[in-house]
């Protein structure tokens, strides 16, 4: 995206597929902007500033945060702090985003259990790499449906937030070493020149790539705060 000159960014294309005659307005760089034209052999669209609410599709899940870039958010989450460069946009949105998640406590971690959507969200703010190991040794002591993203696992088939506890007792027990399978299996297919490596060796070297021992170890600390929300 462009505004005259200055290279503003990248959306994904599925940004611009809108209703017929509508102007694609999108949000990028902390700010909206209307889509005047589009080059769409360039794959360039020129932009200009606009008042209206602008959003921004993405497919996929998203890089992998760290743990440290995670457990930075949730401090500013939980954080009364207004910095004085906030713009009243920015102000606004930090305001929003501390209500929404006003259940978290500094020094734990939060099992919130959604009784309308039938499923618990195990909010560690631990990482992707953290989560996604957390998320399949649940699903192998636990026999539990979940599913992890950067900042929380979310338990489907009816869970409650209740057994949350022991669901992460079992996990203590015997903490994952590595990266999770998934993730690894899917590095593996991804790798370059894979097909030179062999998959045994391949796997072991992912294994200890996408693994984080340290926000396991600090996520399974913690204390949990149980929740239940209608």
């Amino acid at each position: 995206m462009r505004h005259g000159r200055t290279d503003l960014g990248e959306v994904h294309e599925s940004s611009f597929l809108i209703r017929t005659g509508d102007q694609p307005v999108l949000s990028l760089a902390g700010r909206s902007w209307v889509a005047t034209s589009i080059d769409w052999v360039k794959r360039v669209a020129y932009v200009e500033p606009t008042e209206q609410v602008g959003r921004s599709r993405w497919l996929g899940p998203g890089q992998p945060l760290s743990f440290r870039h995670c457990q930075a958010i949730k401090a500013v989450l939980i954080s009364e702090a207004h910095s004085a460069n906030y713009s009243r946009r920015a102000a606004e949105e930090m305001s929003n985003a501390r209500e929404e998640f006003a259940f978290l406590s500094e020094g734990a971690t939060t099992a919130l259990t959604s009784q309308s959507e039938g499923r618990t969200y195990w909010w560690t703010f631990a990482g992707l790499r953290a989560n996604a190991a957390l998320s399949d040794a649940m699903r192998g002591l636990s026999g539990v449906d979940a599913l992890a993203d950067n900042l929380a696992i979310r338990i489907g088939g009816g869970s409650k937030a209740g057994e949350m506890e022991s669901i992460r007792a079992a996990v203590r027990q015997d903490p994952p070493r590595g990266g999770s399978c998934v993730e690894v299996a899917k590095a593996i297919e991804d790798l370059k020149f894979s097909a030179c490596l062999p998959a045994s060796l391949a796997k072991f070297m992912l294994s200890i790539r996408l693994s984080d021992p340290e926000a396991v170890t600090h996520t399974l600390d913690q204390s949990l705060r149980i929740l239940t929300v209608p």
